[in-house]
């Protein structure tokens, strides 16, 4: 890291740590859970985590709202 750099969670912006937490994790959550219906299980290493799995939902259109 650069010199003066801070490790610590405190180093995020306010508007990195709003959209982390509305966007982000919800998003994140949502695919894996989406991901498992689709048959993706960590457990036996079968399937596969799949961001298409999002394409046209709720998640996905508020965040291009937001650009």
């Amino acid at each position: 890291m650069g010199k003066g750099a801070n490790n610590s969670a405190d180093s995020f912006t306010p508007w990195f740590k709003l959209i982390a937490r509305d966007l982000l994790y919800p998003w994140w959550d949502e695919m894996l859970e989406k991901s498992r219906a689709e048959g993706w299980n960590p457990e036996k290493g079968e399937g596969k985590v799949r961001a298409g799995v999002l394409e046209g939902g709720d998640k996905v259109n508020k965040l291009i709202k937001m650009i």
